[in-house]
């Protein structure tokens, strides 16, 4: 069975697990707006929901992640599932496995040697700390990876 075929089997059985794009917009569109615009510490903890409000239209949320494939690798799984759920709303794509068109493995671990074999492999991968994904939430477009990399040892 070819490669785009697999992926396309695993998108389909991951959906009883992963929410699909249009549930997680919802679900973001729904959550309660950020009140104060001075406090900068919440904006990692909640959503900003943009648009008038409860009763009135919401504006579509960015697509700005359309050209991300991550696969997660993360201890926590609340930060895991926060992680999924910005990058997917935001029109990324969760892998559930490392493929060889998967641009960013996101991972709150130590460099192992599994990373260097992955990114020997594909050479594109790039190694990077949550953080990475929450600063691109903050900021509204994907930031370059460089500060965020896991040092490989």
């Amino acid at each position: 069975m070819g490669e785009a075929s697999s992926h396309a089997e695993d998108s389909e059985s991951d959906a009883t697990e992963e929410m699909d794009t249009e549930t997680i917009a919802k679900e973001m569109a729904s959550a309660k707006p950020i009140e104060s615009d001075s406090s900068e510490d919440n904006i990692s903890d909640a959503v900003v929901v943009k648009g008038p409000g409860k009763h009135g239209p919401l504006e579509k949320l960015p697509d700005f992640m359309g050209s991300v494939r991550c696969h997660i690798h993360v201890s926590e799984s609340k930060m895991a599932k926060k992680l999924r759920k910005y990058i997917i709303a935001y029109n990324g794509t969760v892998d559930k496995f490392l493929y060889t068109d998967t641009t960013y493995l996101v991972t709150d671990k130590d460099w192992h040697p599994s990373f260097s074999r992955a990114h020997d492999q594909m050479q594109s991968l790039q190694i990077v700390t949550p953080e990475w994904v929450l600063e691109c939430h903050k900021k509204q477009t994907v930031i370059d990876p460089f500060d965020y990399l896991v040092p490989d040892d």
